[in-house]
């Protein structure tokens, strides 16, 4: 899969698809802030930096909108660094990870031999951008060098982030680990964006979505099961 940058040329929403691609390859992305980050490997990664505009007259469509900043990327990848060259002043070798993902401030790597590590990312200069040499492990419970011990997908939550495994999803919250499901599962998604949903995790079988809150700690997932959920009145008050 190629990366490939659009944007909208007016108010009318106008598409404009510049055909040469920005990355050859992509398996995944990030958002970092209005900068992205393309993984052409599990365990590799190319940062773009971008311009920016601030959108004036934008509408509200509640209170909570008047506390964001809305802006348009208006040049795609102005400058662009490579994984090794962000890691210069770190103390982890970009060789040794086995498999990584990004926040707006912050990279999680799994290393080689099994720790779970992130890394808080400098961006007072965008000329400059590095990750710092001070290394926060944080607690693995999968210590197993096996392929099938590798993430599946990840998700970031506030404080934390959510590790999806073939057998299991665990989340990994205020420097704890806590196993929330112990089965396989088809999708798990979290809401970091969001100013009403960003506190939960909401996670996809084959029979059932299981919601977990984060803010107050949950233990217990609500279950709803397919056989009995309303569609019909999931959005009437």
């Amino acid at each position: 899969m190629k990366v490939y940058f659009t944007q909208f040329l007016n108010e009318k929403n106008r598409l404009e698809v510049i055909t040469k691609p920005v990355a050859k390859k992509s398996i995944r992305t990030g958002w970092s802030s209005y900068d992205v980050i393309n993984y052409e490997e599990h365990n590799n990664f190319n940062y773009f930096v971008n311009e920016t505009a601030i959108i004036d007259n934008k509408p509200k469509y509640s209170k909570f909108d008047e506390q964001s900043e809305r802006r348009r990327i208006t040049e795609f990848g102005k400058s662009k660094y490579g994984m090794a060259q962000l890691m210069e002043h770190s103390n982890l070798r970009a060789e040794d990870v086995s498999y990584c993902f990004n926040s707006s401030t912050k990279g999680f790597f799994f290393t080689k031999d099994g720790q779970f590590i992130n890394i808080n990312l400098n961006k007072e200069n965008k000329q400059d951008l590095y990750f710092t040499s001070r290394n926060h492990l944080l607690p693995n419970l999968e210590k197993s060098k096996k392929l099938f011990t590798r993430p599946v997908s990840s998700s970031i939550v506030p404080k934390g982030c959510v590790i999806e495994y073939f057998d299991k999803v665990v989340l990994y919250h205020n420097n704890k680990a806590k196993i929330i499901e112990n089965s396989p599962s088809i999708n798990v998604r979290s809401y970091p964006s969001s100013i009403r949903y960003k506190n939960l995790i909401t996670i996809t079988k084959d029979e059932e979505i299981s919601i977990h809150s984060i803010y107050p700690f949950n233990e217990t997932p609500i279950k709803l099961t397919f056989d009995n959920f309303d569609f019909e009145n999931i959005f009437d008050e």
